[in-house]
């Protein structure tokens, strides 16, 4: 009996302890912006801790991106939370503090839904929102007020007392002393600007090359989910300003030090598209779809662009380290519903080891093998879905990589255009005759016939060397080198049928000179005719000696 006693004594202490410790939520505003294609909600709760060491956070629909930060902006640890009351639950770290405030910011991706589905060109689209009028906590809370803006024109809200219109917000509270999980539907139908469009697919390539450069390149499927367009596009209403919820540009931040943007499709280069550089040098990409995209209407298209390898790639402890974001950004709210990221390395990477952020999932990696590859380069590939702004954090690559192998391609270029010329040099020097020893026996035989020839010339040269007038001699030898001529010409013309025209020309000049003689031309004339043999036969010996 004893014994039960001290046992209820302690049980009752500790229920004590615990009810004292339980965490109180003072106050808490939501603000909820619906002015862009993803709804966001930025909430701050007045905290006591006493004693807890951590907070639950507690929405209906599973955020696509969620940050924690308390009043000093310090970033606070979130982690995901099971639990069987169907609610999406996260444990947040808190500071150690008696009183804390913590700021939130949940964006969650295509929570607006079109109504009416279909509208026609020149009409505004509208939507329809629902949401919790109470912000969804497991902790009752001493007051709550929330806060929605961003429409362009509220048409209709459902009402909870106190609710309140205030310039081009609905207020809703602030409403006290609210208990655990309390829910009542909250409704709005209200007119937005926002641009509806969402990424169906986005592959990205990222290829280090460590020659200085990482080469980016994004395959985009674009889809404008907003109202369909009801009935046919008039180019004529459109130029007139009935735009209706068309979207003819969007800006892309793309990250910093880009370079060599460009922007294409399955037709060829795009050239409606304008890059500028703003601040911490973040690029500025502002690009026409090759089509203005109304409801239900989609393009495919992809761009690229070069980042400087000093700014991406660090060394640490002899590794090499990446560091680059993962996804892509765009100033408009779009939502990326998949995406798939692949990362090349360059050949003879080892011991490769990647961080990334939680929502990445490996598929796997496979080889590929572009220019002067040997073994080809890893392909690590990474998927991921649901993606909005927000998410767009870096993923870190650490991978070893021998200087050495920086020089192998150079090499190979250089190996193999030396191993081309060698081959050249030798196919020109070698001989693929059929008949390679006919074929030497006739140039001899032709290179002697042309040597007789010229002896024949040289004989009659010695003749007419020392006079410039005709003569019985003169004569008599020209008569005998012509019929040696006449002779060597004709077996020439057997062995070698260009040898022999050519020296059939070279006689010809002869017999020129001999009328020349018979009509007793000019002097001058007779030796210029002479110095012209004399370097013909010349030539001729350089050619068949």
């Amino acid at each position: 009996m004893k014994e039960t006693t001290i046992l209820f004594i302690i049980c009752f202490l500790f229920s004590i302890i615990s009810i004292g410790y339980q965490l109180e939520i003072n106050d808490a505003e939501r603000i909820i912006d619906v002015s862009g294609r993803n709804v966001k909600h930025f909430t701050t709760f007045q905290i006591s801790r006493n004693g807890d060491t951590s907070f639950t956070l507690s929405y209906h629909n599973e955020p696509n991106f969620l940050s924690v930060r308390d009043e000093n902006g310090n970033d606070l640890t979130v982690k995901s939370k099971q639990n069987d009351r169907g609610y999406f639950e996260y444990d947040v770290t808190l500071p150690k503090r008696d009183e804390v405030e913590i700021e939130t910011v949940a964006v969650f991706a295509k929570q607006l839904t079109p109504f009416p589905e279909k509208i026609p060109q020149g009409y505004q689209q509208m939507v329809l929102y629902g949401e919790n009028t109470y912000i969804c906590s497991g902790y009752e809370m001493g007051s709550q007020k929330t806060i929605i803006s961003g429409a362009a024109y509220f048409q209709d809200f459902s009402r909870l007392e106190p609710t309140m219109m205030e310039e081009d917000a609905v207020v809703y509270g602030p409403y006290y002393d609210v208990g655990k999980y309390s829910f009542s539907e909250l409704h709005l139908h209200f007119v937005t600007i926002a641009p509806f469009i969402s990424v169906r697919k986005l592959v990205k390539e990222i290829e280090v090359s460590h020659w200085g450069n990482v080469a980016v390149e994004q395959h985009f499927e674009l889809f404008h989910d907003g109202a369909e367009l009801d009935g046919g596009f008039s180019r004529i209403d459109y130029m007139h300003g009935k735009i209706g919820n068309s979207v003819r540009e969007l800006t892309e931040v793309l990250p910093q030090y880009s370079t060599d943007v460009y922007y294409r499709d399955d037709i060829g280069n795009i050239s409606s598209s304008h890059v500028s550089t703003y601040d911490d040098n973040f690029v500025k990409f502002e690009f026409l779809p090759r089509f203005i995209l109304f409801g239900g209407w989609k393009t495919i298209y992809y761009e690229g662009y070069n980042l400087d390898a000093s700014k991406y790639i660090a060394v640490n402890n002899g590794k090499y380290i990446l560091d680059i974001p993962y996804s892509t950004q765009f100033e408009e709210d779009i939502v990326i519903e998949e995406l798939e990221v692949r990362i090349i390395l360059p050949e003879g990477v080892t011991d490769v080891e990647i961080t990334t952020p939680d929502n990445l999932k490996e598929v796997g990696k496979k080889n590929r093998v572009t220019y002067l590859d040997t073994t080809g380069r890893e392909v690590f590939i990474y998927t991921a879905s649901n993606l909005v702004g927000e998410n767009n954090s870096n993923i870190q690559v650490s991978y070893n990589l021998s200087t050495l192998l920086l020089f192998k391609e150079p090499f190979l270029l250089v190996g193999g255009y030396f191993a081309m010329f060698l081959i050249l040099i030798v196919y020109f020097r070698l001989d693929f005759s059929l008949h390679p020893t006919v074929k030497s026996k006739s140039n001899i035989k032709a290179s002697k016939l042309v040597s007789q020839i010229l002896n024949e010339y040289q004989s009659l040269s010695n003749a007419f060397s020392n006079t410039n007038k005709p003569n019985k001699n003169l004569d008599l030898a020209f008569t005998k080198a012509n019929k040696s001529f006449t002779l060597y010409s004709n077996k020439l013309s057997n062995f070698d049928r260009a040898a022999g025209i050519t020296c059939s020309n070279f006689i010809n000049e002869v017999n020129e000179l001999r009328i020349l003689f018979k009509k007793k031309t000019d002097p001058v004339i007779i030796d210029d005719k002479i110095s012209l043999l004399d370097k013909t036969a010349q030539v001729l010996k350089d050619q068949f000696n």
